[in-house]
């Protein structure tokens, strides 16, 4: 599945609009699945913590989780 189709994917299965930021977070997880946090703020401009945030909202919306934790895990998108 392409970018395109899969950002349609979790748009449609968000039960809110999804910010810029959440898509861009989206978007490097779907292109990057080991990407840090620091990593994604820096590419946003925005705050550690702020990309925090807006994980916490994805991951209550059943869009992205972690898996295996800590340093050695990745992330998932949960597009079904």
């Amino acid at each position: 599945m392409n970018w395109n189709r899969t950002r349609e994917t979790l748009i449609n299965k968000s039960p809110s609009k999804l910010g810029k930021s959440a898509l861009k977070i989206l978007e490097m997880v779907y292109r990057d699945k080991y990407i840090t946090i620091p990593e994604m703020a820096k590419n946003l401009g925005i705050t550690e913590r702020r990309v925090g945030k807006n994980i916490q909202n994805l991951k209550a919306l059943k869009l992205m989780k972690r898996k295996e934790g800590g340093r050695t895990g990745y992330w998932t998108l949960q597009v079904k």
